[in-house]
């Protein structure tokens, strides 16, 4: 899509920019969230956290949980960006999380057969609209 406000797009960008040296909201350093400005309108939003687990039983169990702590890490670090665009610019901004747009994926990063333990990326994607 076309940006149809350049000025606003920029200001989201700063916003979103999680380069070193920038405040992080993350519990942990295997922890976080991503944002990057699409356009003018949204935005895409990625949390990432490195997971153990030792079945795919396991595994089933435990990514309820995973979602759970995605969305609301997503939602923390979105209202974190709200108050940093208002600090920025002086202008109110709200992210709407579209929930139809929350899909998940997990890669194995280490698997040794001499134990059972396996640890993954797991990441959570979603988009959300800029009103």
């Amino acid at each position: 899509m076309p940006v149809k406000d350049f000025k606003k797009f920029l200001e989201i960008g700063k916003v979103c920019n999680n380069t070193f040296g920038v405040k992080s909201n993350a519990k942990s350093a295997t922890e976080a969230v991503i944002l990057r400005a699409i356009d003018d309108e949204m935005l895409s939003a990625m949390f990432i956290i490195v997971v153990n687990y030792t079945s795919e039983a396991l595994w089933h169990e435990m990514r309820l949980r995973w979602l759970e702590e995605g969305e609301a890490t997503i939602k923390v670090a979105l209202t974190d960006a709200e108050a940093r665009y208002k600090e920025a610019t002086g202008k109110s901004i709200s992210f709407d999380l579209l929930k139809p747009s929350l899909s998940d994926n997990m890669e194995i990063i280490n698997f040794n057969s001499y134990t059972r333990l396996k640890k993954a990326y797991f990441r959570l994607s979603c988009n959300a609209k800029i009103d």
